[in-house]
Order: C-alpha cells, then structure tokens, then sequence
C-alpha cells in the first residue's frame, strides 16, 4: 500500500504536467537505458543520493542512488558504503526482515525483494545476522512481530503500547516481575494497549506476546518504571510542556539564525506576528504514533539520527528526564 500511494503521488504530478515541480523533487528526463515501472515513463530519479537497503540513521548520507537498479551496488562497491552498512546491523535485520519497511525507494525494493538471492546477500554481508529459522532459511516480513515499546518512567495508571507490532492476530500482555509486595495489574492483557495499575514505585517488567501466520508466536519485553513525581501524560501540551522545553535547547540550531551555517530543515522557534508558519505541526510530523520510539522528534536528540548529537536529558545513561517528558507525551497522542 505505501509503494502504491508513493507511486500514484507521483504519477498524479506527472500527469499535471508540472515539470518545475518534478525537478523540485529531484526527477529529471527518463534514460532508455534505466530501467523504471511504465507509470514513471516520463521522468526518473536524478543521480541524487537516496535510501538504500541499510537504514538512513546508520549513516550520513545515503550514497546508493535509486537510478542504478542494483542492490548490490548498496553492499560491495565501496569501503565506506561496507562501513556505514554496519554500524547498526540491528537496525538493518529489524527494518528489513521483521517490518519489511525497507528500502524507501521503489525500484531497490522491488529489487532486493524479487531478485533471488539478494536477500540471502544482504544477510550473509550482515554482522551477527539472526534471523534465520530452524532450518537456517531467512525468516522474512509477514511472521509476528512483538514491540513493547520503548522502556518509560510514568506515574500510575499508564497506558503501555504495542502499536509497533507487526503481522499479528491476537495478544496477550503478562507481568513479568514488579517490586516486592506490589499489587500491579493490566486492565486488559488481550488488548494492544492495555492500562498497567501499581500501587508500589519501581520497575515492572512486561511482556507481549503475539500470534499470527501458522501459529507462530513472537514476544518482546518492556520496563515501566512507576514514578508518582512525574506528570502524568494526560496532563502533558505541547504549548505548555513541550514547545518550552525546546527552546531552550533546540532552537540554537533549529532556527532562522542557527548557530551552524547550515540553514535547518524546521525551525522549533514559535512563529513571529504574521509568520505563516505551525510549529505544532512541524513537530508532529517527527512523530511516528505507530512506533513511538522510532520518532525522529526523539532519536534525534538521543544522537541516534543523522547530524544528531545527544541533548541534556536526553542520556539514557544519566539524565533521561527530558526524553520521558517527550515519550510520555507522544504516547499520550500529542496533544495540543
């Protein structure tokens, strides 16, 4: 479906005869010796870098361009292209193999995943590779996929999420451990988002387990801590909690006068009288509600996204208290 949206966009632009706007989103005049889907037949994508099969954060820039119709390229033609690939083989294997939301381009999608053995390549180039079934066959997207979400500090009651897993019928969350004498329970452990209730502080482990194609099951682990000195994420607005907390830190960057010489993408800066400008908006769109740990609004300030470096409370070695904030607040649905 996300192929079939990407590909009617653009043909949609194509028709409308816009060919400025085309060139804006980095298309130029088709090559008969390039090979593209017939609805592309006037334009094609300009040796620009774009995504390739390893994930955008594990590196720079993507240096595999979309014109050149071979995966491989992606793999074996250059020392730094090997190096970037794997720095993060987690990422690869997760993306790739369990979500199948991997690669963004159309032409190296449709490429790793129909060429036989490209897959097998791409498994074989990557470090500590584990999904491989009992048969050594590579276990491809479609099974179940377990995610608990990201580990969290809240006050109790909290909502726990499992929206990040994947190609599942049923659920069921269990409580692994809590604090001693505590009397911790899910409202309801067969609902994707159940609301997890303690009466002692401290850290609950939790797990979720999926079940999907052929009886196959998948689980994942999550840590709650109950902290009761937290906002509850209820309470949590953007104006009021959010938005502040980002200028004092991200605007130095993510302004019209950023203290790098590059111009930034967004500025978090709230707009000026008659600035037609959302900055709501702009944040929620770094947002990812089916996968909130994933949100770039949060790995960028974790120092886990291009150009990003870690950010004060955003250390989940020492001060996380900023990153919670934030967490709790996506999980919340973002409000306004």
């Amino acid at each position: 479906q996300r192929l079939k949206w990407e590909s009617d966009i653009l043909e949609k632009v194509r028709q409308a005869a816009a060919p400025n706007l085309m060139q804006l989103l980095g298309y130029s005049a088709l090559r008969d010796e390039v090979y593209l889907p017939l609805m592309f037949a006037s334009v094609r994508p300009h040796e620009r870098p774009l995504p390739c099969p390893s994930p955008m954060d594990a590196r720079p820039k993507a240096e595999c361009s979309i014109s050149r119709g071979q995966v491989a390229d992606c793999f074996s033609s250059s020392a730094s292209k090997r190096d970037k690939h794997i720095t993060k083989p987690d990422d690869v294997q997760r993306l790739v193999f369990d979500h199948g939301k991997m690669p963004l381009a159309l032409i190296t999608f449709q490429n790793l995943n129909e060429t036989d053995g490209l897959l097998e390549q791409l498994a074989a180039f990557t470090p500590d590779f584990s999904r491989l079934g009992p048969d050594q066959a590579l276990l491809l997207p479609g099974r179940p996929i377990a995610s608990a979400g990201p580990d969290r500090v809240a006050p109790s009651p909290v909502q726990i999420m499992g929206v990040g897993s994947r190609y599942f019928d049923t659920v069921a969350w269990s409580i692994v451990s809590s604090p001693m004498g505590a009397n911790a329970s899910l409202d309801d452990p067969a609902a994707l988002n159940p609301t997890l209730s303690s009466d002692t502080a401290g850290d609950h482990l939790l797990e979720l387990r999926v079940s999907g194609l052929n009886d196959q099951t998948h689980s994942d682990r999550v840590t709650v801590t109950i902290d009761n000195s937290v906002a509850a994420p209820s309470s949590l607005g953007f104006f009021d909690d959010i938005q502040p907390l980002m200028e004092a830190d991200c605007v130095q960057c993510h302004s019209a006068t950023p203290t790098q010489d590059v111009l930034p993408p967004v500025f978090y800066t709230l707009p000026a009288p008659g600035e037609n400008r959302d900055v709501y908006a702009e944040v929620l769109s770094r947002v990812n509600f089916s996968d909130p740990g994933e949100s770039p609004l949060l790995t960028k300030p974790l120092g886990q996204h291009h150009n990003g470096n870690v950010r004060p409370g955003f250390d989940l070695a020492a001060d996380d208290s900023r990153y919670h904030t934030f967490l709790n607040w996506i999980m919340a649905g973002a409000p306004r």
